[in-house]
């Protein structure tokens, strides 16, 4: 017996409407939305009324097995806007839909908006009743007139030229001139230019966008530039335009006061200036590498700096390149800033704060390795040395090809250049001679530093130091400690502080013989804890040395702020150079035995001390009883 075909099953959805979910789907057809449950209309409303596309779409999407992608896929919404709406409706009901915001007006016209727009303003039509009309924004339209960007009104239509006839022909000329002055008026108003019509104006130009100075360029390239001269025009809403108040405080600063010992760029349109200052402002801005130049209008950063434009990121790249291939011109740039920083202020400059900082490298060359301390690690990175003032004013930077640690970097780079440059006598007066003077310089370091041989060299020539003590464990009695008022230098001041401080001499025995003399002072925190610090400069007092102390924190800050805004760690690129085959580098086993032997030599001294302590005790408890 045969068996008869299946029956297929009735279809349960609409097959012409959109499908939302298995149950429910949705049809637009002669201007009406309508919603489907399977075949069962439930809901409809007009094509372009939004409160009821908000609606429909609301209660589709607080359904039980719907969701809210499919829902903005099939009616054709953001998927952000339709969860904002379920967000108001839940909080607000439907009353917050119907306060939600009508949709944003266009902000551009195509070519027949903009023949509209033209005719009716030639119409003497209002900004505000033709910008109703064609359903933009005012300010748009606005800009549109500004720029110049719309076309040419069209003319009339015959007859209305044949009605207009009689009253034009009462009086031609005077209506003529009449509307004269209006034109030249609104067209000499002083005004700033806009940002739309910079923007027009620098689309249009002849070799490139916004390379408006044709003539300069071109004698650029043919090697006749000469001197130019910024020219700054009357422009509104220039972005980054606050940057120019800092203009002052840069040039202060001496940013181009020793451009001449820089190598002049070769037949450049962009000169060291021009370079120089749209790099501090790319800083200033936040701007952390060249390549976010690519992301800037140029000819908006152009009009900061008196030009048409900036360079493009590849020019940018190679300007920078070209100065700093002239390795001793950048230095003795670097050196002479550094020398008009140091004697525009020499208090100030008395005592400085001396410190490292590595930059990470990630790229596929092989550096030597330098310990991180903020990630406590050993990374590739490239070393450099920084001298602050205690408020953390920057004074000179010394980047170093091969690091050899701060004691060398402290003994070899920086006294002999502070000498070469003058801010140093090349004989210091010996501060271990009775009745010697104050030191000519007082450098300020981290436990890094710690070498009592370093301190008795460096004493001989003049210079003082001050640091943390290393291997000081054995705590002081409480009763030693009294309270001092301690001045801190901080940016832009001074601060008083409160501190619990202590003070005794200590001798320190050198491991090729000889004592140097040192002023060990303590400071008593909150929690009990004993901090030492050591200095071999003995016309401070005990405030003063504490106080000299604590504001070393303020180049530690510098550091920080310079890594968060300015990008210190990024570096320039990630190019490596070959290194000069003569120059030595630390053995590491030596360092290493450096280092034992001076933990050995702290163990030493520990225990000298402690035995002089049980002496005394013992001396005093005999001559007690």
């Amino acid at each position: 017996m045969a068996v008869p075909p299946p029956t297929a099953p009735l279809p349960l959805e609409n097959p012409e409407a959109v499908p939302i979910s298995s149950k429910f789907s949705v049809q637009t057809q002669d201007g009406v939305t309508t919603y489907f449950h399977y075949w069962e209309p439930i809901f409809c409303h007009a094509e372009g009324d939004r409160g009821g596309l908000r609606m429909a779409a609301v209660q589709l999407a607080e359904l039980d097995g719907v969701k809210q992608v499919a829902v903005a896929k099939a009616l054709q919404i953001a998927p952000v806007t339709l969860n904002r709406w379920v967000q108001v409706y839940r909080e607000h009901g439907t009353e917050g839909l119907d306060r939600l915001r009508p949709p944003r007006r266009r902000t551009a016209l195509n070519l027949e908006q903009q023949q509209r727009a033209a005719d009716l303003l030639h119409a003497e039509r209002s900004l505000r009743s033709v910008a109703l009309e064609l359903d933009v924004n005012r300010e748009t339209l606005r800009q549109y007139r500004l720029s110049g960007s719309l076309p040419e009104p069209q003319a009339a239509e015959p007859a209305a030229v044949v009605a207009a006839e009689p009253e034009v022909a009462a009086e031609p000329e005077v209506a003529e001139v009449a509307a004269e002055p209006e034109v030249a008026a609104e067209a000499d108003a002083p005004g700033a230019l806009e940002r739309t019509a910079r923007d027009a104006r620098d689309a249009a130009a002849t070799m490139g966008r916004a390379t408006r100075d044709v003539a300069g360029r071109v004698a650029a390239s043919l090697g006749l530039g000469g001197v130019r001269t910024p020219r700054f025009e009357h422009l509104a809403a220039v972005p980054w335009g606050g940057l120019l108040v800092l203009l002052p405080t840069l040039l202060q600063n001496g940013l181009l006061r020793r451009v001449d010992l820089l190598p002049a760029l070769r037949r450049a349109f962009y000169n060291v200036a021009d370079v120089l200052l749209l790099l501090a402002f790319l800083l200033l801005a936040r701007q952390h590498t060249a390549q976010s130049l690519a992301r800037q209008a140029p000819g908006e950063w152009g009009a900061l700096l008196g030009l048409d434009r900036v360079p493009d990121v590849k020019t940018f790249r190679a300007k920078l390149h070209e100065l700093a291939a002239d390795g001793p011109a950048v230095s003795a740039w670097h050196a002479a800033l550094a020398a008009d920083w140091l004697q525009a202020d020499p208090e100030v400059a008395a005592t400085v704060c001396f410190d490292g900082h590595v930059q990470t490298y990630s790229g596929q060359g092989h550096l030597a390795r330098h310990f991180v301390s903020r990630q406590n690690a050993c990374l590739p990175a490239a070393a450099s040395y920084w001298m602050n003032a205690l408020g953390g004013q920057p004074f000179l930077c010394l980047h170093v090809d091969v690091d050899k640690g701060l004691i060398q970097a402290l003994r070899d780079d920086l006294l002999p250049q502070l000498r070469d440059q003058g801010c140093l006598p090349r004989e210091g007066a010996d501060l271990t001679e009775l009745g010697a003077g104050p030191p000519a310089l007082t450098v300020v370091f981290d436990r890094e530093g710690w070498s009592p041989a370093l301190f008795a060299e460096l004493e001989r020539d003049g210079v003082a130091c001050l640091t943390w003590r290393k291997g000081a464990k054995e705590p002081w009695p409480r009763s030693w400690f009294t309270a001092h008022d301690v001045q801190v230098a901080v940016p832009g001041g001074q601060r008083h502080a409160s501190v619990m401080l202590a003070e005794r001499p200590l001798k320190w025995k050198l491991q090729g013989g000889g004592t140097v003399e040192l002023r060990e002072i303590r400071r008593l925190d909150e929690r009990g804890g004993q901090v030492a610090m050591v200095t071999t400069h003995r016309h401070w007092s005990t405030a003063e040395v504490a106080g000299a102390m604590l504001a070393r924190w303020s180049h530690e800050n510098y550091f920080r702020v310079m890594k968060q805004d300015f990008g210190l760690d990024r570096l320039p690129e990630y190019v490596v150079e070959p290194m000069d085959p003569d120059s030595t580098v630390p053995n590491p086993e030596r360092r290493r035995l450096e280092r034992l032997i001076d933990d050995l030599d702290g163990t030493r001294v520990r225990r000298h001390e402690q035995a002089r302590q049980a002496t005394a005790r013992g001396a005093a408890a005999v001559a007690a009883q």
